[in-house]
């Protein structure tokens, strides 16, 4: 025979004290329940809370000065992004952006509405021309 068929459950918690706080007297009906009680004990694991403004690769293009260059979107939204890149672009910059979303890229144009966060580390782009399915794929990321 295998040794776990002759393992005993665990009788009582120690102290029949603690057990009959729980409602389990030792050798009563209820002893085979204390297992049942630990795990009530325990504490739940829930889900994690649902990740919102994840960072986003994005191919920037600016037509007005034939160059390229990729950045990372923090903030994603259906009005716009902040794009944290080096690159120092003025406002009212016309930019197409291509962002890799993880059902598919997007690729909208924007306009550059603040040159730069505090640290000079950035730009924010007011995107233009969404669509109802854009906006809600954006709404989403």
């Amino acid at each position: 025979m295998s040794p776990l068929r002759h393992a005993q459950p665990l009788k009582t918690f120690g102290s029949p004290h603690i057990s009959g706080l729980w409602g389990l007297e030792p050798g009563g009906a209820s002893e085979g329940v204390h297992f049942a009680a630990i795990d009530l004990m325990l504490p739940r694991k829930s889900s994690p809370a649902p990740r919102r403004n994840t960072a986003v690769s994005v191919e920037v293009r600016v037509p007005s000065l034939g160059t390229a260059f990729g950045a990372i979107a923090a903030n994603v939204g259906p009005e716009g992004v902040f794009l944290s890149t080096f690159h120092a672009l003025a406002v009212g910059t016309a930019v197409i952006a291509t962002l890799s979303l993880p059902d598919g890229p997007v690729i909208a144009d924007g306009v550059v509405v603040e040159a730069s966060d505090a640290a000079g580390q950035g730009i924010a782009l007011a995107l233009e021309g969404i669509d109802d399915t854009t906006r809600e794929r954006l709404r989403a990321a």
